[in-house]
């Protein structure tokens, strides 16, 4: 605003100067109107401020993390001049022939993008007043494709000392056939997954992991915690995860207590996550149950 007004004390200097240099009617009015439009711009301010009223519209389909979000303002009266946002301590400067802002969010999850105050300018940036207002506009954040890794492990985080989970980047085949994985026979492996052709030719007892039988129901636990970063991973291994199930509709899985049957269902109880980070685990036993964190998605045999 300081510029335009010292451009106005500047506009203004040249009119006198003007008006002394070239004595007439022409001056005269030339002066008379840098004078009158301040006043004009001002008194349309306060008329039109009364009457204005705002609304707005989130143009992207869907929200990703770290991606450019344009929230379009739609005004209801014509001739305003820049209005300028504060949200959360940051300001925004929507000039008169701007139609909306550009955001960028950090961390995905449900988000209120709450505007309590406004400033709307008049036509010549002389002059502003200050508006209390509530607009609220919930956005849903999604996650980034998440980054999956193998790696065996054993924890006693969520099962108990000794138990040895899967971190896995992503779950191979429908057919129960396929193997997907080979270990040395250990303590509590069944028979009837030993690979008695490997075993015989390596003279070792060989196990294998099989895929997931089709028709399995999978039962999923999400740990979330208080750090954004971490929920950040989380919900970007859910979703991937979830979408390999979703895509292989001969698996099964349960979310937050809940069997997801349909891409409706999951989307709404993806969404509920966003915004809550609340989840139920299911108390049942499943043949296998998959652990996701931010340190990966470790895989359980036998349920907990």
């Amino acid at each position: 605003m300081f510029r335009y007004r010292l451009a106005y004390l500047l506009l203004i200097g040249f009119g006198v100067f003007f008006y002394i240099a070239f004595v007439g009617y022409f001056s005269y009015y030339f002066l008379l109107l840098i004078l009158i439009l301040p006043v004009l711009s001002l008194f349309y301010l306060v008329m039109s401020f009364k009457f204005t009223k705002l609304d707005f519209a989130i143009l992207n389909q869907k929200v990703i993390q770290d991606d450019f979000v344009k929230i379009k303002i739609i005004k209801d009266n014509l001739g305003l001049g820049a209005i300028k946002f504060v949200v959360e301590d940051q300001k925004y400067l929507i000039k008169g022939n701007q139609d909306g802002l550009t955001l960028v969010f950090k961390h995905c999850g449900g988000r209120n993008f709450i505007i309590n105050t406004y400033y709307q300018y008049d036509c010549l940036n002389l002059f502003c007043i200050k508006k209390r207002c509530h607009y609220e506009i919930p956005i849903t954040i999604y996650p980034k494709e998440g980054r999956i890794r193998f790696q065996r492990v054993r924890t006693s985080n969520y099962h108990g000392v000794g138990d040895e989970v899967l971190c896995c980047e992503i779950v191979k085949g429908d057919d129960p056939t396929e193997i997907y994985d080979i270990h040395k026979y250990q303590e509590g492996d069944q028979l009837k997954n030993i690979h008695w052709k490997l075993s015989a030719r390596y003279q070792d007892i060989l196990v294998k992991d099989n895929a997931m039988l089709v028709g399995e129901v999978i039962n999923l636990y999400v740990s979330f915690d208080d750090n954004d970063d971490h929920n950040d991973l989380v919900f970007g291994y859910l979703d991937t995860f979830c979408g390999f199930f979703i895509k292989n509709d001969k698996i099964g899985f349960l979310l937050s207590n809940k069997e997801i049957k349909s891409i409706q269902e999951y989307d709404e109880m993806f969404k509920y996550l966003l915004w809550n980070k609340e989840y139920q685990s299911d108390i049942s036993k499943h043949n296998y149950e998959f652990v996701i964190s931010y340190n990966g998605i470790m895989k359980v045999e036998g349920g907990r």
